[in-house]
């Protein structure tokens, strides 16, 4: 312990832990604020710092444990009493220390935010915080051993900053390697399989590591290759096992959701984690009954993941927690159920009326939204000119209905 402690005032951390506080808080609540009260997207919100902290873990483990190399120490470590590894494990225990510290304490502040607003049922979900810990400790490893293996008083340190926020960079997305996620949408969750095959991967990499320090300290006239060969072999089954194990999201069974739905004709059904859109939901679904002849709402809509199938016409989702895109479905559902049925619909539609389909589902996603599409949502069907649209929206009721009436003429005509 008072190894510890002493490795923990020498950390050239110790210096940068506001910065490394402030980034943090920067980076869950910088970007947006729509996460708060919804408890799988605070979680990954929570998660994001990892993305940071893991190449900064990386650069302060290499630092460290360069250090007794820096200062002519390796020869007492040799004939120390203690195995050779106890003093490395310190070290990197005490970097570990500052950057997990302040990434549970991010953790903490985005649960403390989530709960303090309108929130639904749950806490934060484990997976993905420990998702973001396996990639700082893992970076932490790698930098720890790079610090070994490279002599270079600052080499060592950038080196493994770099390399590790280009793989984080290139390849921890969920395309990839899958080392961090974006999206905390309630059907998705990390799965079992990813998860312990990621702390798996730090195992293998803190054993590389650990046979990497081996030969540095043991075999020092092949400091250059054996030591950086046998940490670089010891990648290859971490990058297999990080394939085979599949994507670290997968798909929540419906079984397992327990719905909230609006009181309301058409019904919409959220997922319980996202029972704070109840409200604007109830809205919308007010606005959606209250449309005029001949436009007919199916009676429900489903979050997506709530049915076995995969996206249905009355299927919606959430994005980054507005609600233009569930509008937009609806639009579009509510379209699909108007069309005649007294005739064999054509297949295709001719480009005016295609243009004209366009303009009565901006329209009627306009009119269930309560307003004009937000200015971060982009794309409109071909042809459409959504100021256009907008413009008539701002049109007395009898005009807007008029207005669509025509365009919808349009297309009832090419359909039969």
């Amino acid at each position: 312990m008072r190894i510890f402690m002493t490795e923990i005032r020498r950390s050239p951390l110790r210096w940068w832990l506001p910065v490394l506080l402030a980034v943090d808080l920067l980076a869950i609540f910088g970007r947006s604020r729509y996460w708060m009260g919804e408890w799988p997207q605070t979680s990954v919100q929570a998660q994001i710092p990892a993305f940071y902290f893991g190449p900064a873990a990386a650069a302060a483990s290499a630092w460290a444990s360069g250090r007794s190399r820096r200062r002519g120490a390796d020869d007492l470590l040799l004939g120390a009493a203690r195995a050779i590894w106890l003093p490395n494990l310190v070290q990197l225990a005490s970097t570990l220390c500052y950057v997990v510290g302040v990434y549970l304490a991010g953790c903490l502040a985005a649960a403390t935010a989530s709960e303090l607003g309108v929130h639904g049922s749950g806490f934060l979900w484990p997976s993905y915080i420990a998702l973001g810990l396996a990639l700082v400790v893992s970076f932490a490893a790698i930098g720890h051993a790079i610090g070994r293996i490279i002599s270079a008083p600052y080499g060592g340190s950038a080196i493994a900053g770099l390399l590790c926020l280009a793989c984080v960079t290139w390849l921890g997305d969920q395309n990839a390697l899958g080392l961090f996620t974006t999206s905390g949408a309630p059907f998705l969750r990390v799965g079992t399989l990813p998860l312990l095959a990621r702390f798996a991967c730090v195992l293998v990499i803190m054993g590389a590591g650990g046979l990497a320090l081996h030969y540095s300290y043991t075999h020092r006239a092949a400091r250059a290759f054996r030591p950086g060969g046998v940490f670089l072999a010891a990648m290859l089954p971490v990058l297999g096992l990080l394939l085979v194990a599949g994507p670290v999201q997968g798909v929540r069974n419906p079984a397992e959701a327990r719905q909230v739905c609006t009181k309301t004709v058409p019904k919409l059904c959220f997922w319980s984690e996202d029972s704070k859109y109840l409200g604007t939901a109830t809205a919308m679904a007010d606005r959606a009954a209250a449309l005029p002849a001949p436009f007919v709402s199916p009676p429900l809509f489903t979050e997506q993941g709530l049915t076995r199938e995969k996206m249905s016409v009355t299927s919606f989702y959430v994005l980054e927690g507005s609600m233009w895109d569930p509008a937009e479905s609806m639009a579009g559902a509510i379209l699909s159920h108007t069309r005649p049925h007294d005739c064999t619909p054509s297949s295709t539609l001719p480009e005016p009326a295609m243009v004209a389909s366009g303009n009565v589902t901006m329209w009627l996603a306009m009119r269930i939204y309560g307003g004009v599409r937000p200015a971060g949502m982009h794309g409109e069907p071909p042809g459409v000119d959504m100021a256009a649209v907008e413009r008539v929206l701002g049109l007395p009721a009898e005009r807007q209905n008029a207005w669509a009436l025509s365009q919808w003429a349009v297309v009832r005509d090419a359909l039969c």
